[in-house]
């Protein structure tokens, strides 16, 4: 996301800013050009890996939780005689 969004974004509107001045840079015709919303689309697929992370450690702490609220818990020394 930041390699290829978020840094030249910031970099293009810095270079404008200097450039034109800052309330060049923040007007919506400025952030609408179509090369900073094509970096904007480019964000998504940074957005849906983190999106995909997050929703699986939600998922590995819920089921952590109540996935063995059910179950008895086992001794130690049946857990170590498993493994061999």
């Amino acid at each position: 996301m930041i390699a290829t969004s978020l840094l030249p974004i910031g970099l293009i509107q810095f270079h404008a800013s200097v450039s034109q001045g800052l309330s060049y840079a923040r007007r919506e015709a400025f952030m609408q050009q179509p090369l900073l919303e094509a970096l904007r689309w480019v964000r998504t697929f940074g957005d849906v890996a983190f999106i995909v992370g997050s929703l699986a450690v939600a998922w590995q702490v819920v089921s952590g939780v109540f996935g063995r609220a059910g179950r008895a818990p086992q001794p130690v020394s049946a857990l170590a005689g498993a493994r061999r």
